[in-house]
């Protein structure tokens, strides 16, 4: 599939994912960091260790949340697009068929194509 409006599209939406990843994972790191931090201080821990700890725990679970939510495929990006506005599966089947190519003859294809982009241009995403 050459570079159209759908890929266009597609490729906001997976920076958006990503980006919902990233706050996901910052929100967790910071809830995370504040449980360590008043457990610590509950129990009498002196301030430059408690700031330390709570540094490595909001780093590490940051960067585990962002990694386990940063599945932002092409086809994942379709889904969310899908879920977001009733588009009868064409923009899922579109992205699959380029992500996993079928035998599926070229005027089809071109057709799913075709109906996803006009389906899309409904799609505001700036």
């Amino acid at each position: 599939m050459p570079d159209t409006r759908l890929t266009a599209v597609i490729d906001r939406a997976r920076a958006r994912l990503r980006l919902r990843a990233v706050v996901w994972g910052l929100a967790a790191g910071t809830v995370a960091a504040t449980a360590v931090n008043v457990t610590a201080m509950l129990v009498a821990v002196p301030a430059g260790s408690r700031l330390l700890v709570c540094g490595v725990v909001a780093i590490a679970v940051a960067a585990w949340v962002t990694r386990a939510n940063g599945g932002a495929t092409p086809l994942a990006a379709a889904r969310c697009l899908e879920e977001a506005a009733a588009m009868d599966n064409l923009i899922v089947t579109a992205v699959e068929l380029r992500e996993q190519p079928r035998p599926v003859p070229s005027d089809i294809q071109d057709e799913i194509v075709r109906q996803a982009e006009r389906r899309i241009a409904s799609v505001d995403l700036p």
